[in-house]
């Protein structure tokens, strides 16, 4: 199963509901606008295939589920902002499917894409910018 298909599988209110839960800093009125406008573009985003698969890693230590890819040769790799078009083309592992309700796997994932904003062409230009600072 891909992303893109849990996506419009879900209910936003139960995918906000849980993310809101897990995370405070979503508890604000321009988070909710703004994650609802991410949402609602995801619905409507052509999937790009990926050979990225989708995982997650609990950190008892931490208190905290980071969402990882997982390659072609079985390594865990960050997904390091890939447009919003691959995350939709990303499958799930099958452990997550089961381990997980759906909601819960498009909050996770929700919130690791709009980690670092809420504008999917802002984070390409912040990262082309921090790529051109590290060369």
């Amino acid at each position: 199963m891909i992303l893109k298909d849990l996506f419009i599988m879900v209910n936003y209110q139960e995918v906000w509901g849980f993310l809101t839960s897990v995370n405070s800093d979503y508890q604000n009125e321009r988070a909710t606008h703004y994650c609802k406008s991410v949402y609602e573009k995801l619905m409507e985003v052509k999937p790009i295939k990926s050979d990225t698969r989708i995982t997650f890693f609990v950190s008892d230590e931490l208190n905290i589920l980071f969402v990882y890819g997982v390659d072609i040769n079985g390594e865990h790799v960050n997904l390091d902002c890939p447009s919003w078009g691959e995350w939709a083309g990303m499958e799930i592992l099958d452990d997550i499917v089961s381990d997980y309700n759906d909601y819960e796997i498009v909050a996770y994932c929700l919130r690791e894409m709009t980690y670092m904003d809420l504008n999917e062409e802002r984070i390409e230009r912040e990262l082309r910018e921090d790529l051109n600072i590290k060369i």
